[in-house]
Formats: C-alpha cells, sequence, structure tokens
C-alpha cells in the first residue's frame, strides 16, 4: 500500500463536490487496493482535520451517506481484511462525533452511553417496563437509548404515545428493520411486519376488515363458545393443568377462525408448531439480539451482503438459524391452508378466514377441474399468498396473546376473591333472569348485560397486558417532539399501561383498553375476535368454578402475588 499523504483541498466547495459524487457513486468505483484505500483515508483526515468548516457548508444527509459509501465499498469491494478493521471504528466515531445534527438539534436525555457502542448494557431483556418507568422518573416521559446501530427513543406516557403514534400515524407506523426478520426470514410478507402504505398492507388490512371487522367477526362465536365449553370440561378433569389448557384453548379458537381446524385434545402438530415458531421469531424480533442487526451495513445492500456469507465463515450460525425459523414459518403457513384449498374443492370446508377470503377470488371455482388443479401455483399467486400470510400471522400473534390474557385471569383470581364474588353475583342474577333457571352457561347475547364481566375482561388487559411495550414503531421521517429531535429510523417503543376500566365515582367509563392491542395505524386488525373471546371465557370459568390458592403441607394459602411473568406468559 503506498503511503499516505493527503493532498489538502483548499475551498469547502472542493471538499463538498468530492464527498457528494462518493455518495451518489459517480466517483466511488469499485476499490483496487491499496490506490483507492488511500484516497478514502485521504478524505478522512480531510474531515477530521475541518470540522468546523465542514459543519457550516455540508448537508448532514449527504454527510453520512458518504460515511455509509466508505463503509459499503470496505465491506462489498476486497479491501484488505486489515483495512477494513483500521477503518471500520474510524467511520462509527465519525458519525458520532462529526455529524453535524450533533450540534444543531437535541436529542431526547437518556442513560449514559459509550460512543460508537452506545448504552453498552442494551435494552433490558426481562422486564422492560420496569426498567423503563424508572428511567421515566429519571429523563422524563420521553427518552433517548442509544445503541450501537440503532436510535432507540422510548414513549413512556399516553400523551407522548398519542401525540406521535395516533396523531402523527402517518411517519409513525414503519416498523424496524432486522436483517434476521426482513432478509433472512422473509417476514415482510406477514401483516405485523409488511411495510406502512405499501400495496402488500393495504391487501391484508382490507381482508382484514371483511373476515375480522366488528360485524363479521360474529361469525366465529360458535367457535369462541365451542372452545370456552372445552375449557370447563379439561379443567374440571385436570385442573393442575390449567396452564397447557390455557394454550389449548387459545389455539383452538385461532385455528379455527383462521382455518376452520378442530385441534386435537392433546400432542397436536400446528400447536407444537406453533409454539416452536413462536420461540424462533421473538428472539429475531429483539432488536440487537443478533450480531448481524447491530452491523452498520447500508440498509440498501444488506441483502446482497448477508447473501454472500458463506456458512463455513465463523460467527455465521445466525443464517442456519434463521433457515430453520424460515422452513417452519413456511410449514405453518401452508401445512393447515392447502387443508382448507382441499377441503373446500371437496365442498367440505368450515367457515374461516381463509375459507371465507378463497370463495371471494375472482376466476377461482374449486368445483371443477380438479384433476388439473397445481396447487403449488395456485399458492404463488399474490392475492391467494396474501390470504395464507394472513392466516399464519393470525395463528402466531393470536395464540400467544390469548395465553398470556387467560394465565393472568386465573392469577386475578386467585389474589382478587372480593371482584370475584362480585363477577358471580352479576352471572348468577343475569343468567337465573335469561334462562329461567341456574345451571345455564352464558352466551355472546348475554354479555349485553354482564358488564362488570366485561370491565373484568378489559382489566385483565391492563393488569397484565399482553405485550407492555408492545410491538416497536419506526419512523419513516425526521421530526421533532417537544424540543427533541427525533432521527428518520428511529425505533419508537411505546410502554403505556391503559387506565382502569371500570366507572369512577361519577359513573363515568373510561376507553376501551385498545393500547393493549397497539397503537395508531398499527393498531392489532384482529383485536375484535380477542375481545369476545376473553369476555366468554371469563364469563364461562367464573359461572362453573370458584378459583383459589393451593393449599401448602400445613394447610396455608400459597401465596401466589408474584408468580406470574407477564412478559412471557409463564407461571414461575
Amino acid at each position: 500500500m503506498k503511503k499516505l499523504s493527503p493532498r489538502p483541498f483548499h475551498k469547502v466547495d472542493q471538499l463538498q463536490l468530492a464527498l457528494a459524487n462518493m455518495a451518489e457513486g459517480s466517483a466511488s468505483p469499485k476499490l483496487q487496493g491499496g490506490d483507492d484505500f488511500a484516497k478514502i483515508f485521504e478524505l478522512w483526515i480531510l474531515i477530521k482535520a475541518g470540522p468546523f468548516h465542514f459543519r457550516r457548508y455540508w448537508s448532514a444527509e449527504t454527510f453520512i451517506q458518504s460515511l455509509n459509501s466508505i463503509e459499503l465499498t470496505l465491506l462489498l469491494n476486497g479491501v484488505d481484511p486489515i483495512q477494513d478493521l483500521v477503518l471500520f471504528p474510524l467511520t462509527q466515531t465519525g458519525k458520532l462525533y462529526n455529524n453535524p445534527f450533533r450540534s444543531y438539534s437535541k436529542l431526547p436525555p437518556g442513560p449514559p452511553a459509550w460512543p460508537i457502542f452506545g448504552y453498552l448494557p442494551g435494552l433490558p431483556d426481562t422486564n422492560p417496563w420496569g426498567v423503563f418507568n424508572k428511567w421515566s422518573a429519571i429523563y422524563g416521559d420521553v427518552f433517548y437509548v442509544p445503541s450501537f446501530r440503532n436510535h432507540v427513543i422510548v414513549l413512556n406516557s399516553a400523551e407522548a404515545t398519542n401525540d406521535l403514534l395516533e396523531k402523527r400515524g402517518s411517519i409513525y407506523s414503519g416498523r424496524p428493520y432486522t436483517v434476521m426478520l426482513y432478509e433472512l426470514m422473509d417476514l415482510a410478507r406477514t401483516t405485523i411486519f409488511a411495510r406502512y402504505g405499501s400495496e402488500k398492507w393495504r391487501s391484508h388490512r382490507k381482508i382484514y376488515t371483511q373476515q375480522m371487522g366488528i360485524t363479521a367477526v360474529k361469525k366465529y362465536r360458535v367457535y369462541q363458545s365451542g372452545a370456552a365449553r372445552n375449557f370447563l370440561r379439561t379443567l374440571l378433569e385436570s385442573p393442575e393443568d390449567f396452564s397447557v389448557h390455557c394454550r389449548t384453548l387459545a389455539t383452538e379458537i385461532i385455528m379455527n377462525a383462521a382455518y376452520g381446524y378442530q385441534i386435537a385434545p392433546k400432542n397436536d402438530e400446528m400447536v407444537e408448531l406453533s409454539e416452536s415458531v413462536n420461540v424462533g421469531l421473538g428472539k429475531a424480533a429483539q432488536p440487537g439480539f443478533f450480531m448481524i442487526d447491530n452491523f452498520p451495513i447500508p440498509v440498501t445492500n444488506v441483502k446482497m451482503t448477508v447473501r454472500h456469507i458463506p456458512l463455513f465463515f465463523p460467527f455465521t450460525s445466525f443464517k442456519t438459524y434463521a433457515a430453520e425459523v424460515r422452513r417452519a414459518v413456511d410449514r405453518q403457513h401452508f401445512i393447515p391452508f392447502r387443508r382448507v384449498v382441499e377441503q373446500m374443492r371437496k365442498g367440505t370446508a368450515k367457515i374461516s378466514l381463509v375459507s371465507g377470503s378463497l370463495s371471494e377470488l375472482d376466476g377461482v371455482d374449486f368445483m371443477n377441474g380438479m384433476e388439473e388443479f397445481d396447487i403449488e401455483a395456485f399458492e404463488n399467486r399474490p392475492d391467494v399468498r396474501a390470504i395464507s400470510d394472513i392466516a399464519g400471522g393470525i395463528f402466531r400473534a393470536g395464540s400467544a396473546t390469548m395465553v398470556s390474557v387467560l394465565q393472568s385471569f386465573i392469577l386475578a383470581m386467585v389474589v382478587s376473591p372480593a371482584s370475584q364474588k362480585r363477577a358471580q353475583e352479576e352471572l348468577d342474577h343475569v343468567l337465573s333472569f335469561s334462562n329461567n333457571e341456574i345451571g345455564k352457561l352464558p352466551t355472546f347475547e348475554d354479555l349485553e348485560y354482564l358488564p362488570y364481566i366485561k370491565a373484568m375482561a378489559q382489566e385483565l388487559l391492563r393488569w397484565f397486558p399482553v405485550a407492555p411495550t408492545a410491538v416497536p414503531h419506526a419512523t419513516t421521517l425526521e421530526d421533532t417532539y417537544k424540543g427533541y429531535r427525533i432521527p428518520k429510523g428511529s425505533i419508537l417503543i411505546p410502554n403505556v399501561r391503559p387506565d382502569r376500566f371500570l366507572p369512577d365515582e361519577t359513573g363515568k367509563v373510561a376507553p376501551e383498553p385498545l393500547a393493549a392491542f397497539g397503537f395508531g395505524r398499527r393498531i392489532c386488525p384482529g383485536r375484535h375476535l380477542a375481545e369476545g373471546s376473553i369476555q366468554i371465557m371469563v364469563a364461562s370459568v367464573l359461572a362453573v368454578f370458584n378459583i383459589s390458592p393451593a393449599l401448602d403441607v400445613n394447610g396455608n394459602p400459597i401465596d401466589v402475588g408474584h408468580a406470574f411473568d407477564g412478559d412471557s406468559g409463564l407461571f414461575k
């Protein structure tokens, strides 16, 4: 490599032109070794030597693009690895200390961070909402947690969450980009991770409205009531296995609504597959969990870069992990979907989201041409693939949500016997009046006359929200809020628990707990199914059972006040 002897730029505009050309790619051909590396390093020295002039005349966006261009040439164009190790940290330091935004804009306050690496402990893995509440007492309701690659901003008040995710939803409805989810696992095909405003996102929301809207969801009540009855039977047979029964109930409702599929009482293939997929995706969805998601490769080139990393390279186990999860997701989508298609060809399909959506497709006649039917070609149709992806997404998100709520309900009744007694008194009164006899089970029609039961179902979502920090949002444009800068691409984590839902002293009832189902234009499209399922389950269980704590060897009630992990939905 030649000696590094930078040629001075005598005018700032010359430096600006050189950097602009590099950012646009017009003056940055593929590197050919030491000569071009020396030119890039020379450019770096000039940036470091004249930051004051640079900040006066330079555009921040173009500056960051130029540093990304340096990184890209190092990563993709064959520069010596030793040189890569030298220049990579320099480009990161340059972004941190020479970014003009650092001088002229103000990020929200937050925990102390190291240069380049950000807040080294990283986002908390356990009880994140508790940690965020402590930080909020120090830094305020909007605070910043810098990480190695991402801007993470936590919204710890209902006001901030509503101002940004609701009122400014047009620019706060993105999702954080991760290599694992979007490139290696192909989760951009699902509703929850689809790019906001894209054709895919719009088509998914349209199907949800048609098949899971507040009116359309009533057609699934027969499944919800049936699952609640099965839940009562299994609780009676083996109450000690209530956690397993909760999972079975949740999956039964979701699988019936999505596919018209009745699961087996034990060891059902789709139940086991769902649980394994949820574990795999849970890790990949955590920002920064995998090192590849911390490496600052420009997003526009990351797919090409990752695709060419050989599996025999060190530290590439993430690719094997992603491939395994992706195969499991494909099976989760296609196995039940193909069953519905086959049933529709035979005329035996039950009511479900998939059968309802497929029956509305143009140019599809399942009853004719069965011998020539090509299932793989059919699945590759964009409109058909959308239906398959939507149903698979409901299966994953819905089952995890229901399990957490059901388990928190059991705990709530153990620690609050007074609430349990009041709810049962309401049930006894309404059921004896509507059915003229005691012993009948509640129906959806009875829920209209059970305000305390409905309030209790809402309280469950406040007390142990399924996802206290919700699914993170991402900004699609730069913004400011209360004098603070919100950079483009920032990860927004809402950490808000809805207010209580019982009437106050004046008789006023608080709004419904929509925060439990997400915010703004990313609100859960299956929330109407979930709310109805929770309400009928609560009413059915309390109509039949008294729930009390188990006794220890001395006959004393066991304290279970801190036995529930709301994050994982498991009892400790």
